[in-house]
């Protein structure tokens, strides 16, 4: 008798867990449909300020997936993978217009009034996957030879743009200076030829000019000027035309 009643329990509670997971997976999928739907309607929403709203937002997504995918491409030039997000950008700033206020709101309706032909009908109601699947093949082939009109040579410009920026940095080498036996050493790595005189200087005191750059020079530390009880110095590099390429500052406290 008892285990007839804690069978019959057991039953009911196995029926009980079961109502009460069965309407969660419901109201999970019931969710999702709703979701779903509000994606659609928002996807076919055809008023004016919808068609605005939705074109002017894929606009300037596409422009900027567009000008990130160029940027990367230009520091990663053996990428390809930046190449499926110059060409999607490129597609969808005037595709996205296109699709919001020509395909939705006007050509899907149309196709699907027409009843007599098959072919257009069925299309108006397959329109929207059609396009997606053809939108999405086409930026696949287009990456594989990007057309020269939406890969902007961005590390050309830059080079072409910067050339006094790289030829100065090319002409200011890394500085690195030892101390011993209170003489100080400093190494220009590498001495480029746009160095045309090197000075060496502490405070207003001049320590050393060098009118033929060399890369290795050595200069007394009692020289130094006390600044704010360190001693620095500074390595000054001009150019043929006396223009400054860069100052280096040191301190002996770091040597």
């Amino acid at each position: 008798m008892r285990s007839h009643q804690v069978g019959q329990s057991v039953q009911q509670n196995g029926t009980a867990e079961a109502s009460v997971t069965l309407p969660a997976v419901w109201r999970r999928l019931s969710r999702g449909q709703r979701l779903w739907r509000l994606i659609k309607s928002i996807y076919y929403a055809s008023s004016p300020s919808w068609q605005v709203l939705k074109s002017g937002a894929l606009f300037f997504f596409g422009f900027f997936c567009w000008a990130a995918g160029n940027l990367l491409h230009a520091y990663l030039p053996n990428a390809r993978w930046p190449f499926l997000l110059i060409v999607y950008g490129a597609l969808l700033f005037w595709w996205g217009p296109l699709t919001h206020l020509v395909f939705v709101p006007r050509l899907i309706p149309w196709l699907r009034r027409q009843h007599r032909q098959r072919v257009l009908h069925w299309l108006g109601g397959h329109f929207t996957l059609t396009m997606l699947t053809v939108f999405f093949i086409v930026v696949v082939l287009l990456s594989l030879r990007p057309p020269s009109f939406m890969v902007l040579d961005v590390r050309g410009r830059l080079n072409r743009s910067g050339q006094g920026v790289e030829e100065s940095v090319a002409a200011v080498p890394e500085l690195r200076c030892t101390r011993s036996n209170s003489q100080i050493s400093c190494t220009l790595t590498p001495l480029p030829t746009t160095v045309a005189r090197i000075e060496v200087s502490s405070g207003t005191r001049r320590l050393l000019v060098l009118e033929v750059p060399q890369a290795t020079f050595t200069f007394s530390e009692r020289d130094l000027v006390e600044v704010l009880g360190t001693r620095e110095f500074r390595v000054s590099l001009y150019d043929a035309q006396g223009r400054s390429l860069r100052e280096f500052v040191r301190t002996t406290a770091f040597l």
